[in-house]
């Protein structure tokens, strides 16, 4: 999936959920990649999601 906002933002982190309550826990690894300098970089990674997992970064 990718997040497109109408202009640059800062962030350092995000929120990812699964619905584990219909379809039990499915991803086993997940990374996130943000644009930044016109390059793509990869910024966080971890394994499973699980009911909830905040990603935490510099910003």
């Amino acid at each position: 999936m990718i997040i497109t906002t109408p202009s640059a933002v800062t962030i350092n982190r995000i929120l990812l959920q699964e619905s584990v309550t219909t379809h039990s826990e499915r991803v086993e690894a997940h990374a996130v990649d943000a644009r930044i300098n016109n390059e793509w970089k990869e910024i966080a990674n971890a394994t499973n999601i699980g009911y909830k997992r905040i990603l935490r970064f510099p910003k």
